[in-house]
C-alpha cells in the first residue's frame, strides 16, 4: 500500500493508544495488517539514487502530512497520533534501507514484509488496487472526523 493510507491507519489507530509507545506499536502493527490487503503499489523497488522514485516518495508522504496535520491538528493527544504515524510508516523505511544498503537484520525483515504483502494476492493493477486502497483511506479518515 502507498505511504498516505499507512499514515492515516497509523493516525487512526494512534486515536486509541494511551501513550506514544502503545501508539508506535499500534501503528507499526497496523502497518502489516493492511499490508495483506490487495492494493497497488506505485513502487515495487525503490533506488535512492533515482530521482523518479524520490520523487514519487516525496509527494506520497507529502499528501500523507498535510492530510493527518490537517485531520488532527486541534486533537490534544497529536504528539501520540504521529507516534503511531511514525510506526505506521517504519517498515516501509527499513525496506527502503534494506533495498539500498546491504544488512542481514534487515534483509531479514524484508523477506518478512514481502510474504506479509503477496499473503492472499500477486501485484495488482492500479485499477485491480486501487479500490482497497481509497477504501481504507476513507475509513481511517472517517475514524479520525469522529
Amino acid at each position: 500500500m502507498v505511504l498516505t493510507p499507512h499514515m492515516l491507519v497509523g493516525a487512526a489507530v494512534g486515536t486509541q493508544a494511551p501513550n506514544v509507545w502503545v501508539a508506535f506499536l499500534f501503528g507499526l502493527i497496523s502497518h502489516y495488517l493492511i499490508d495483506v490487503l490487495p492494493h497497488w503499489d506505485y513502487l515495487n523497488k525503490f533506488e535512492i539514487t533515482n530521482y523518479k522514485h524520490l520523487i514519487k516518495v516525496f509527494l506520497d508522504l507529502t499528501i500523507g502530512i498535510v492530510l493527518i496535520l490537517f485531520l488532527i491538528w486541534f486533537e490534544p493527544q497529536r504528539i501520540i497520533i504521529l507516534a503511531a504515524v511514525f510506526g505506521s510508516l517504519l517498515p516501509d523505511f527499513l525496506n527502503g534501507i534494506s533495498m539500498n544498503f546491504n544488512s542481514k537484520w534487515l534483509r531479514f525483515h524484508f523477506q518478512i514484509h514481502y510474504k506479509i504483502h503477496f499473503l492472499f494476492f500477486n501485484i495488482l493493477s492500479f485499477w485491480q488496487g486501487i479500490f482497497p486502497t481509497i477504501i481504507v483511506s476513507l475509513a481511517a479518515i472517517w475514524v479520525l472526523i469522529l
